[in-house]
């Protein structure tokens, strides 16, 4: 760690050996000063990270943030998993700004790199799936799902699971299984949840067996569901769940199950896809084809897009295929279109993914050898750089060390590192490019914060 000037530090140039740099105690005098005077004008609703960190960011390069104080941090976040290639990636920067000169928005009328990304995409996604609708963020996506999904099948119900995540919009809080939609309700009528396969926390018994859970499932929808079926919408990896990865065979039989109802699967790679978890997308694992598949957050290396895709029988269903009945205001606009086809191109050609899966295997060995010195981690789950290390206060009765956890987030900040939750279940995400030397750093410093967390509360 370096201790310097770091507004002097040149994140391009920066050597990853005397990275991080911390000027000032974090959140630094400037940031704070910042702080106090944007919540006079800012809603209070912002993200946990947020609220708790009180960062002003106001430079990234790759793996690298800069607040305003100076301080240069090793990002696990990627901006909450958007940032897959690397803060301001050249090839993105580029695109931007060379399409920003020539034309930024004209609703949904074709433009060049409109039809160049979504044939970009039919190439790169599983199976038949060719056929894209885009929109301007996650929530938006999954909305034009459920509308794609209720036109295809004529059903009207839908079916998510606990812990999953989709968005905070009506339709989608309906199958929020994370809790955030308490307070909000009542919520539409026709969303049903159910548990997802979490083997460190089993709801129907262990060891988890997936041939029950399919017998059980079928059996909520003969006793829950009271219309036709749409779809079911899930996860491939939980993103604020805790990356929760069910057993291999589970999406190959909720796939034959879905057929035999005659709805549709509709998987929401939002956080997972573009490489996140060392595959294109994550549902590759499973070897199924999804009959539409969400896209976003990675897609577009921060810029705002999102995109659903499927085949052409399903996607050109009515009422979501007459004029207007798939449109929106931002999605696909030349920005967009740009800023994704750039981001897909700087993973292909820096080897993002497979380097992701190095990496982030190389990880989550090292973590999970980390379980005997640390009392306080519970499981720790990952795939790609995706991982979660969730605390607990007693590993017999699994009670979530919820306060420990954020005392966690906010050591590693001070000591140069920014992670995405400070609660229990710690969420590690960074950048696709980041180097095996500025990992083991990262995990060096969660190491020594993990260590002072549990000195403190006696475990040591």
């Amino acid at each position: 760690m370096r201790q310097t000037a770091g507004a002097e530090v040149d994140l391009r140039k920066l050597d990853e050996r005397e990275a991080p740099v911390m000027v000032t105690e974090s959140p630094g005098p400037r940031s704070l000063e910042t702080w106090a005077k944007e919540t006079q004008y800012i809603g209070p609703g912002l993200s946990g990270s947020t609220l708790t960190s009180r960062l002003v960011l106001e430079e990234g390069y790759m793996s690298y943030l800069r607040d305003v104080d100076g301080n240069v941090y090793i990002d696990f976040s990627s901006g909450v998993v958007m940032t897959n290639p690397g803060h301001c990636h050249p090839k993105v920067v580029q695109a931007l700004v060379k399409q920003t000169e020539k034309l930024m928005n004209v609703h949904d009328h074709a433009v060049p790199n409109r039809w160049a990304l979504c044939k970009k995409l039919a190439e790169i996604t599983p199976g038949r799936l060719k056929r894209t609708q885009l929109y301007s963020g996650g929530t938006e996506t999954v909305e034009a799902a459920f509308r794609l999904a209720k036109s295809f099948t004529g059903g009207t119900e839908i079916v998510g699971f606990w812990n999953g995540f989709h968005g905070k919009s009506l339709g989608s809080m309906g199958v929020d299984g994370t809790g955030f939609s308490k307070g909000f309700g009542p919520l539409a009528p026709g969303y049903h949840r159910v548990p997802y396969p979490n083997a460190y926390r089993p709801v129907l018994g262990a060891p988890f067996k997936t041939d029950d859970y399919i017998t059980f499932l079928d059996q909520y929808i003969d006793n829950c569901v009271v219309g036709k079926l749409a779809a079911v919408i899930a996860e491939p990896i939980q993103g604020a769940g805790g990356t929760v990865i069910p057993p291999d065979d589970f999406f190959p039989k909720l796939k034959a199950l879905c057929e035999r109802r005659e709805c549709l699967l509709i998987i929401d790679e939002i956080l997972t896809g573009f490489g996140r978890s060392g595959r294109m997308f994550a549902i590759e694992y499973s070897g199924i084809e999804p009959d539409i598949l969400l896209m976003g957050k990675g897609m577009g290396c921060g810029f705002p897009v999102g995109a659903l895709i499927s085949r052409d029988e399903v996607i050109e269903a009515m009422p979501f295929a007459k004029p207007s009945g798939g449109s929106t205001s931002f999605g696909g606009n030349p920005m967009a279109c740009a800023a994704a086809l750039a981001n897909i191109e700087a993973l292909e050609e820096d080897g993002c993914i497979a380097h992701a899966a190095k990496v982030g295997a190389k990880m989550l060995e090292r973590v999970s050898a980390m379980k005997d010195a640390h009392p306080l981690i519970g499981d720790v789950r990952g795939r790609g750089l995706l991982m979660t290390v969730e605390l607990v206060k007693d590993r017999e009765t699994k009670e979530q060390a919820k306060e420990e956890g954020k005392q966690v987030f906010l050591k590693m900040l001070n000591k140069g590192v920014l992670t995405i939750t400070p609660a229990a279940k710690l969420r590690f995400a960074p950048p696709l490019c980041i180097s095996e030397t500025l990992m083991n750093k990262a995990i060096d410093i969660f190491d020594e914060a993990l260590t002072e967390v549990e000195t403190e509360c006696g475990l040591r």
